[in-house]
């Protein structure tokens, strides 16, 4: 699903005096997104001062990228996936199937004439034994 160029500024204009910025993590591949914001100037007596940009974490996603192509089929990028397996502290296993309560209660019959999700296919992950994978600890 391609954005309009309409779309596109008005996503961008729901955070004005502002660009999305990454920092580097504790890894040359972990880029955490920041929220740099333009702050005015500070008006006193003795003149006018500006002010640096300040920085907040940022949580809205590929989405506020300019340029970003949504595409709900494709979902959103993988960029945690290998450092979550290099943990070594989750592991796959096989879910369960798509019941009617996770499309409104509609019926069997009614599911089967839905198209299906492509990334279904990929298998869920769990914490193996013993071992903690909220994102408090993961932080």
């Amino acid at each position: 699903m391609k954005q309009t160029k309409e779309e596109e500024i008005q996503i961008h204009n729901c955070f004005p005096a502002s660009k999305k910025v990454y920092v580097q993590g504790s890894r040359e591949d972990l880029l955490v997104p920041m929220r740099e914001i333009e702050l005015s100037p500070t008006v006193t007596d003795q003149g006018k001062y500006s002010n640096e940009p300040f920085r907040v974490y940022d949580t809205s996603g590929k989405y506020t990228e300019v340029g970003y192509e949504v595409d709900i089929r494709k979902g959103l990028p993988s960029i945690k996936r290998d450092w979550i397996w290099e943990r070594n502290d989750v592991e796959e296993y096989e879910g369960r199937e798509v019941k009617p309560q996770d499309n409104g209660f509609r019926s069997l019959e009614q599911m089967k004439n839905d198209e299906q999700f492509p990334l279904l296919k990929l298998k869920p992950l769990r914490s193996k034994k013993g071992r903690n994978v909220t994102q408090m600890h993961y932080a």
